[in-house]
């Protein structure tokens, strides 16, 4: 949980530089404040948003549009830089290689079930931290979860 924190700490000090709107800020503090909370749950069927909703109704307009924390100076690890297009596939979902643009500032992911929303977040997450949370929680090997053909029994 402290690589998360400091992590998420480092992402705030990112956006305190950034022209983004105070919602978005506001949203950002919400999750610093109940992090544990959301990061012990997986993202499988809308678990951490099913829990962050009710909290964004309690408390969103109430949180913080600044960050109060020191924004901190490159000894503090890598410089958080920008992604602009994401490869995938095979790989879940995907059983042909698509390319996603990620140059804008807001990229929306959605559509209906089946159709690799969270093959994408996946494959979104294993490059940029070479690993997929959700596999090991549930135990299984990374090669066998990232492959795009049903398990065999």
């Amino acid at each position: 949980m402290a690589s998360i924190h400091s992590e998420y700490l480092r992402f705030l000090a990112h956006l305190a530089q950034r022209d983004v709107p105070e919602d978005a800020r506001r949203l950002a503090h919400l999750v610093l404040n109940h992090l544990q909370l959301l990061a012990e749950v997986g993202a499988a069927r809308r678990a951490r948003s099913t829990r962050l909703a009710p909290l964004a109704l309690a408390h969103l307009a109430q949180m913080p549009v600044a960050h109060d924390g020191n924004v901190r100076g490159p000894e503090a690890g890598p410089v958080l830089g920008r992604l602009h297009r994401l490869e995938v596939g095979p790989f879940r979902g995907f059983t042909r290689q698509e390319t996603f643009d990620l140059s804008h500032d807001i990229t929306l992911v959605y559509g209906a079930n089946g159709t690799g929303k969270s093959s994408f977040c996946e494959a979104l997450e294993v490059a940029m931290l070479g690993s997929i949370s959700e596999a090991q929680v549930k135990r299984v090997d990374q090669r066998i979860y990232c492959n795009n053909e049903p398990p065999r029994i």
